[in-house]
């Protein structure tokens, strides 16, 4: 199911006559809330937030430095923690997912993360997450696959899953476009606000990161999914592959990009307001 991954700032849709439609036909709409039901609480996509949440704000907090010029304060502090408000977080997600599921059959994926197997899945998918919010364990992953967890049936099955899902390149778009977002809404924000804004530099600065964040991206799936799936059984992971290379494993990819790519966007367009709004305080 996972990863749709954090996003890095640092230089780290037609739906209106499918609504009218649900309006008139309640019976429709309630088909769709419950199918909606099962797929947010089969994925437990509420905790994943909620380690997004987490990673997201602690990462704001501990990089106040390199993103406002100062150490972290009270402006910032408070600044944050609105950005980071999870019930805002939590609704647009779901409203994005629900757009998203539109036209797209997710049933076989869903019925396979709703069993045994898939909540397995799920479950270990949400610890390695949690893991992963104590330092040095994304460092002892990456180490753990390169020192020898990248051979064998287990490391080619994940090499597959990655693969299949094009988990690399769409957290690198994702990633690119959160930075685009962040720096376009610093510039804007920050003591040159006002003046002509320079996209053409601010996309060059963003896109001459894109070879490091693609393989500090692949280093962080491989680890990540390593530590994950190690529990699996060869026979599990090989099920779990052929689930996300399925025709509905696809579409619940597409649904999970196009669901939370959004609001990573908006996260890091809030962050570079703040960043911008805290730098012109310093100028003042």
């Amino acid at each position: 199911m996972q990863p749709v991954r954090q996003w890095h700032v640092l230089a780290l849709r037609v739906m209106a006559t499918l609504l009218m439609l649900g309006a008139a036909l309640p019976g429709v709409a309630t088909a769709q809330a419950s199918s909606f039901d099962r797929f947010w609480n089969a994925l437990q996509l509420q905790e994943t937030l909620s380690i997004v949440r987490e990673e997201g704000h602690s990462y704001a907090l501990e990089a106040a430095e390199q993103l406002t010029g100062r150490p972290s304060d009270r402006f910032w502090q408070r600044e944050v923690d609105q950005i980071y408000d999870l019930e805002r977080m939590t609704a647009q997600v779901r409203a994005d997912l629900q757009q998203a599921m539109v036209g797209r059959d997710l049933g076989a994926a869903l019925t396979y993360y709703e069993s045994k197997a898939g909540q397995q899945v799920i479950d270990l998918e949400i610890s390695a997450r949690r893991a992963y919010l104590a330092p040095g364990v994304d460092e002892a992953a990456r180490e753990a696959w390169y020192g020898g967890g990248n051979v064998g049936t287990r490391a080619d099955l994940i090499r597959r899953i990655i693969r299949d899902g094009e988990l690399i390149e769409r957290n690198v778009v994702g990633a690119l476009n959160s930075n685009f977002a962040f720096l376009t809404a610093f510039a804007q924000s920050g003591p040159n606000e006002g003046m002509v804004l320079d996209e053409r530099a601010i996309l060059d600065e963003v896109m001459s990161e894109e070879d490091a964040l693609r393989l500090d991206t692949a280093e962080w799936l491989y680890g990540y999914l390593s530590l994950a799936y190690g529990p699996l059984s060869e026979q599990a992971l090989e099920e779990l592959a052929e689930i996300s290379d399925s025709p509905a494993g696809r579409h619940l990819n597409d649904v999970l990009f196009l669901g939370f790519d959004p609001m990573f966007e908006d996260l890091a367009r809030r962050l570079g307001v703040a960043a911008g709004q805290a730098l012109l305080q310093q100028d003042l």
